[in-house]
């Protein structure tokens, strides 16, 4: 193991327990073709952010990434915002931890990685979504919302009204990105 990462002063030991009480903040909470989330480290001294890499339905197990990425980070909202693409954000630290958790309640196991260790299957989603960016993912989604209930009325305009308002509060972000 390469000796910086052996060094890492901030070993956790991550139980079921510490995913109970996972976030799902703006913009993961909508599925935007990824699972997304924060928790808390196990001490409670920092948040991470945590991407879903692999559900094996014949072992029950779920693997996690977790980088180190506070809510007031700010290369955490370069990310959300597209100043970094999935790769350089989630390859951006040293190291980051790779969570092995069964889907039912069970031993979780993990260890530090560096980025290169990163699966395969994480790297080439995060190739496929490019540079779609996580806010311009749950605007996707919305947008979605909105064009998929144009049947129902009342789904319709409760629709339109989480896409209006999504965009009211951000859509000055959309339009400097375009710009």
């Amino acid at each position: 193991m390469n000796k910086k990462l052996e060094s890492h002063d901030r070993v956790f030991k991550w139980t079921r327990e510490t995913f109970k009480n996972f976030r799902s903040p703006e913009p993961y909470d909508v599925f935007a073709g990824c699972t997304l989330f924060e928790i808390d480290a196990p001490d409670r001294s920092t948040e991470f952010l945590v991407y879903q890499d692999h559900f094996d339905e014949n072992s029950g197990l779920i693997r996690l990434y977790a980088i180190e990425a506070p809510a007031e980070c700010p290369m955490r909202e370069a990310f959300e915002w597209g100043d970094f693409t999935w790769d350089e954000y989630w390859t951006h630290k040293d190291c980051l931890y790779e969570i092995i958790t069964p889907f039912e309640p069970g031993p979780v196991s993990s260890r530090i990685i560096a980025p290169g260790e990163i699966s395969k299957s994480a790297k080439d989603r995060f190739v496929r979504l490019g540079e779609r960016f996580p806010y311009e993912l749950k605007r996707r989604h919305l947008e979605l919302g909105v064009e998929y209930s144009v049947y129902d009325e009342d789904k319709h305009d409760k629709a339109q009204r989480e896409y209006d308002a999504f965009m009211a509060k951000y859509g000055h972000r959309f339009a400097k990105r375009a710009a």
